[in-house]
């Protein structure tokens, strides 16, 4: 490309690693928060997806299950999941898994 073509563009450069959840005070749980949509296909052509959160601390997983049910100001626990909420054509069930420090799913 021409140097003209290319003013006003920016340059795209890798970021340094991120190490998710250094500064969580040891012994301290984190959590994978795991979504499922269930969808009818019938109605909406597919039938769902899934996504599984990196693990992150109680207040950050409890603050992005608000999000997913669409009440930020609802109070929550940890022990009431799994959350359960209605979606277009089905259903969406939110569940929290416990890990280690390491972020390995403590079974």
């Amino acid at each position: 490309m021409p140097a003209a073509a290319n003013r006003g563009r920016r340059q795209l450069t890798r970021a340094a690693p991120v190490a998710y959840n250094s500064n969580v005070p040891e012994g301290r749980p984190l959590y994978i928060v795991e979504v499922d949509d269930q969808c009818d296909p019938r109605l909406v052509g597919h039938s769902g997806s899934s996504y599984a959160s990196p693990p992150q601390p109680e207040v950050q997983a409890l603050a992005l299950v608000r999000m997913l049910l669409g009440s930020s100001t609802r109070s929550l626990a940890v022990t009431e999941a799994p959350f359960r909420t209605p979606i277009a054509g089905g259903q969406r069930v939110i569940r929290l898994h416990r890990t280690g420090a390491d972020g390995q799913l403590q079974i």
